[in-house]
């Protein structure tokens, strides 16, 4: 709500949304600006994702999977992009369906892709994300998930009719490789089932060889002392009982 009643009265060109827990690059300004001052055709921009705290991994985007179709099955696109204004305003700003959300940012790009905007990346780690694990964004459950992507869907429902085909195609080779690894996890399980059936007969080998082997020592220490104790007490009665 905030973005949509301040960002469209500010007298910029350019607009940046930025989470007050991330951190941007000292060359971040300086290259977004210069990147889409000299490239007229290109409404957003944004570059690679360092993450931190939780997390650290490198997250790098491309021109190409910044286009359509690709960006109708996942975002390949940072939050965090130099924008032009008037791109964003003419796409409809931020869908204020709560369904939407997380996937606010994602709503954005495919409505500028929709209204023909472009979007491009800048290959360079330039933004900085902090990742909390605990944080509402980090802690959706797959049904949720499943609610939002199905507002996406119903919000853009022309762009995926276009595509249908694409999309369709992706989520089949997706399937494919879950049963690829559904195969691979079968076949893991049923070697470890066959591992335990033999583990637990070695296991019961050796336990019984173990109760055989404290059973003979248990024997091979009491006869001699059986054998000793019966001699004193021959000896202890031969003195004392018989004499």
């Amino acid at each position: 709500k905030i973005s949509n009643k301040y960002m469209s009265k500010l007298d910029a060109e350019y607009i940046l949304l930025l989470s007050s827990d991330d951190k941007l690059h000292p060359d971040f300004l300086k290259e977004h600006v210069a990147y889409l001052d000299t490239h007229p055709n290109i409404h957003a921009v944004c570059s690679w994702i360092q993450e931190f705290g939780d997390g650290d991994q490198l997250i790098t985007y491309s021109d190409e999977m910044c286009k359509l179709p690709h960006m109708l099955v996942s975002n390949y696109f940072s939050g965090a992009a130099l924008i032009r204004k008037s791109a964003w305003i003419a796409a409809g700003m931020h869908d204020l369906n709560k369904e939407i959300y997380p996937n606010i940012d994602w709503g954005v790009w495919l409505a500028m892709l929709e209204k023909g905007f472009n979007l491009a990346t800048i290959p360079k780690p330039l933004f900085y994300w902090r990742i909390d694990h605990k944080s509402i964004s980090h802690s959706v459950s797959a049904e949720q998930t499943l609610i939002f992507r199905k507002a996406i869907f119903k919000r853009h429902k022309l762009l995926y009719e276009k595509y249908f085909e694409y999309v369709l195609n992706y989520f089949f080779e997706k399937n494919k490789d879950f049963e690829k690894y559904y195969a691979i996890n079968e076949e893991g399980h049923a070697w470890l089932d066959k591992e335990y059936k033999r583990l637990t007969k070695e296991v019961l080998r050796l336990s019984n060889e173990n109760l055989n082997l404290s059973s003979n020592l248990n024997r091979s220490i009491q006869k001699p002392y059986i054998r000793s104790a019966s001699k004193k007490a021959a000896r202890y009665i031969k003195r004392n009982l018989l004499n």
